[in-house]
């Protein structure tokens, strides 16, 4: 009786587990593309990154990506062609779908 007890708990914080793993794979997925397609052209995509020092590109991206995935949105940096917006609204619809399906799994 007692096993099928903790066995439940770790059956729904596996999913939990998996869920959050997930979300932060996207998070880092999409950084990783944000970051891709503003340093092919430079300036063209995205309003509001620094690229002095060096290597803080990369960090606005993954900032940028956390802060589209939590439905945040504070607009310091703003994707402006139509590309990166598109990429962004992938991201945004993956959010919603990964929420949606969160509820459903864990209830």
């Amino acid at each position: 009786q007692g096993c099928s007890t903790i066995k439940g708990l770790f059956g729904k914080g596996r999913k939990a587990f998996y869920f959050l793993l997930s979300q932060l794979s996207a998070i880092v997925f999409f950084g990783i593309l944000y970051w891709i397609i503003e340093t092919i052209t430079p300036g063209a995509h995205f309003k509001g990154v620094k690229r002095k020092p060096a290597g803080h590109l990369f960090y606005d991206f993954f900032y940028y990506s956390m802060v589209t995935q939590s439905t945040v949105g504070y607009g310091d940096i703003v994707p402006v062609s139509n590309f990166a917006r598109g990429a962004a609204m992938c991201q945004m619809l993956l959010v919603y779908a990964g929420l949606s399906l969160t509820e459903g799994l864990l209830v």
